[in-house]
């Protein structure tokens, strides 16, 4: 059935949730990985900012939180949403891992990338390989924070696989569940952080991601 509102959307008159706008969904049992709905689940899509996923995770595995990272220009000058890093500040990783996950900066994606692996290009075939080790197979990281590139692909399925992952990791569901936090680096004269997924503020219980 189509919907004329959202041009290309064809949904199947078995798929449970008709009011669903996503092109592709799933959802999963985190435990099991049994497939609780799916819609399109391994069509290729772009992954956005939810590529900060796999950049939180390799950056709990791979490094300690109270490392102090050295932003570059190149992590500095980052377009899209950005923590308005400047070049030579240090920073801990910890507080990058914070606001890139809370305010999607793009910036701090670069400098933790770059403290990583030395640089993003190298930090990407890291996160890919990752990705197929958890059996994310279809998916393909081509840099850190999700800015536009044909190569820089996932699917609904493998996100999920991703994701819950990353539930398992230290340190993974205490950072992208808190809601707000003051850090002395934060431009802004409230040196406040609010997080930008509105699902912890909207929906009791949620926890992230």
């Amino acid at each position: 059935m189509p919907r004329p509102d959202i041009p290309g959307l064809v949904i199947s008159p078995d798929d449970s949730l008709q009011n669903l706008t996503a092109r592709s969904a799933v959802v999963i049992d985190a435990a099991s990985g049994q497939v609780i709905y799916e819609r399109n689940k391994d069509e290729r899509r772009f992954p956005a900012s939810t590529t900060k996923i796999m950049t939180l995770i390799l950056a709990l595995e791979h490094s300690n939180m109270d490392d102090m990272v050295t932003v570059s220009s190149n992590a500095a000058g980052t377009e899209g949403s950005t923590l308005w890093l400047e070049a030579g500040e240090k920073i801990r990783m910890g507080d990058l891992l914070y606001g890139m996950m809370m305010h999607s900066g793009n910036d701090a994606t670069v400098a933790v990338a770059e403290h990583i692996a030395g640089s993003v290009d190298k930090f990407a075939v890291m996160m890919t390989e990752k990705a197929h080790e958890i059996g994310a197979v279809n998916t393909n990281f081509a840099n850190a924070n999700g800015l536009p590139r044909d190569d820089h692909y996932t699917t609904a399925y493998d996100l999920a696989k991703i994701t819950a992952y990353g539930y398992r990791v230290p340190g993974f569901e205490k950072i992208v569940s808190t809601k707000e936090i003051d850090f002395d680096w934060v431009k802004d004269p409230s040196h406040h952080l609010r997080n930008e997924n509105q699902m912890l503020w909207l929906y009791r219980g949620a926890n992230g991601v």
